[in-house]
């Protein structure tokens, strides 16, 4: 997350929505710097602001499931950064996603394709339904450069550069490839399906009709709410730099 109060904004990082090159520009050309931890939400740093904190522009960004998904299956297939074989973090918050996450990389590793990961993996839902309605401006990862020149604009800040891209996914193909077959096809729209329909992406009209079925919508429900509470609870615990 970072900050500016000469500025007045706050940054909150969604991860893998190119929230590392936004950040780093902001700390090196406008004043920002970090606080909290990264990906740390948004009912954290209100419950440590100050009241004129708290009225600050808040932006962040999302970027489309389907390439989101692809990406995950990429760095876990090039273990982009050594992020999935580095030693565990010594807080435990932060280890219990990074066990989470390396079940998975062995799978990957071992030969799972991106159907076996997909099929894997549980119904999909991410920390930007938890609290991006209520920020000023959401960039998308697709429209990331122009995008972060509008915050400039609404913030009125003098634009220093065009936005440098930063730690991209090594190998990356589009990401569209990934889903010609029909039944990959059918596993996305059954475990991003209920997401989609609640966010501003969609699937593509070439897909024909893409609504998950009623099954897929339940279980999206229960384990959002699960996913409500470990991004309130256990990510607001892990530590970071002080506000």
């Amino acid at each position: 997350m970072i900050i500016s109060d000469r500025y007045r904004y706050v940054f909150i990082q969604t991860p893998m929505t190119g929230s590392s090159a936004v950040a780093k520009e902001l700390v090196e050309n406008y004043e920002g710097r970090a606080i909290l931890s990264k990906h740390a939400v948004y009912s954290t740093f209100l419950a440590k602001a100050t009241r004129e904190q708290r009225k600050y522009f808040v932006f962040s960004g999302v970027r489309h499931p389907l390439d989101k998904m692809v990406s995950t299956y990429q760095k876990m297939l090039n273990n982009h950064n050594k992020r999935f074989t580095k030693k565990l973090n010594s807080d435990p918050r932060k280890a219990i996603f990074q066990i989470r996450d390396r079940w998975k990389f062995r799978k990957v590793q071992e030969g799972w394709s991106f159907e076996d990961f997909l099929k894997h993996t549980k119904v999909y839902d991410e920390v930007s339904s938890l609290d991006h309605g209520k920020f000023h401006f959401v960039m998308k990862f697709e429209t990331l450069e122009s995008d972060f020149e509008k915050v400039m604009t609404q913030l009125d800040i003098p634009l220093v550069r065009k936005l440098p891209r930063f730690n991209s996914t090594e190998q990356k193909k589009d990401y569209m490839d990934f889903y010609k077959s029909e039944k990959i096809r059918k596993i996305a729209i059954k475990k991003m399906g209920p997401f989609l329909e609640k966010s501003s992406y969609s699937f593509p009209e070439y897909w024909g009709s893409a609504n998950p079925s009623n099954w897929d919508r339940f279980q999206y429900k229960i384990w959002h709410l699960i996913r409500i509470f470990s991004w309130r609870y256990i990510r607001r615990g892990i530590r970071g730099h002080k506000l």
